[in-house]
């Protein structure tokens, strides 16, 4: 008899930030056991970023650069989490969305 062993397959996910100002990176790394890919997921990663590492001023501007990538962006829900975030911190807040992105 011979003993054998149970491989599983766990997905990584990276998303990343780069902060032109100050020229820092921060990417986040979470496997399909701690979350998913959903809408909500990025929703939340975009705005406890902003909370965490920007700060604002009343009438500040802030410009969000993405690819096409439907998870991260072009939804209502990423849409509406940047709203919620520019209402109550007094900030516009703008989406910039690449031509061609790199998430398939």
């Amino acid at each position: 008899m011979r003993a054998s062993a149970s491989h599983f397959k766990i997905n990584n996910f990276i998303f990343s930030f780069y902060y032109i100002q100050t020229e820092d990176g921060f990417c986040y790394i979470w496997d399909e056991m701690e979350a998913n890919l959903s809408v909500s997921v990025f929703a939340i990663m975009i705005t406890m970023f902003m909370a965490d590492n920007l700060t604002f001023q009343l009438g500040d501007t802030t410009i969000l650069y993405s690819d096409r990538c439907p998870y991260q962006n072009q939804n209502a829900v990423i849409s509406n989490a940047l709203v919620n975030f520019a209402i109550k911190n007094c900030v516009t807040s703008h989406t910039k969305v690449q031509e061609q992105g790199t998430c398939k």
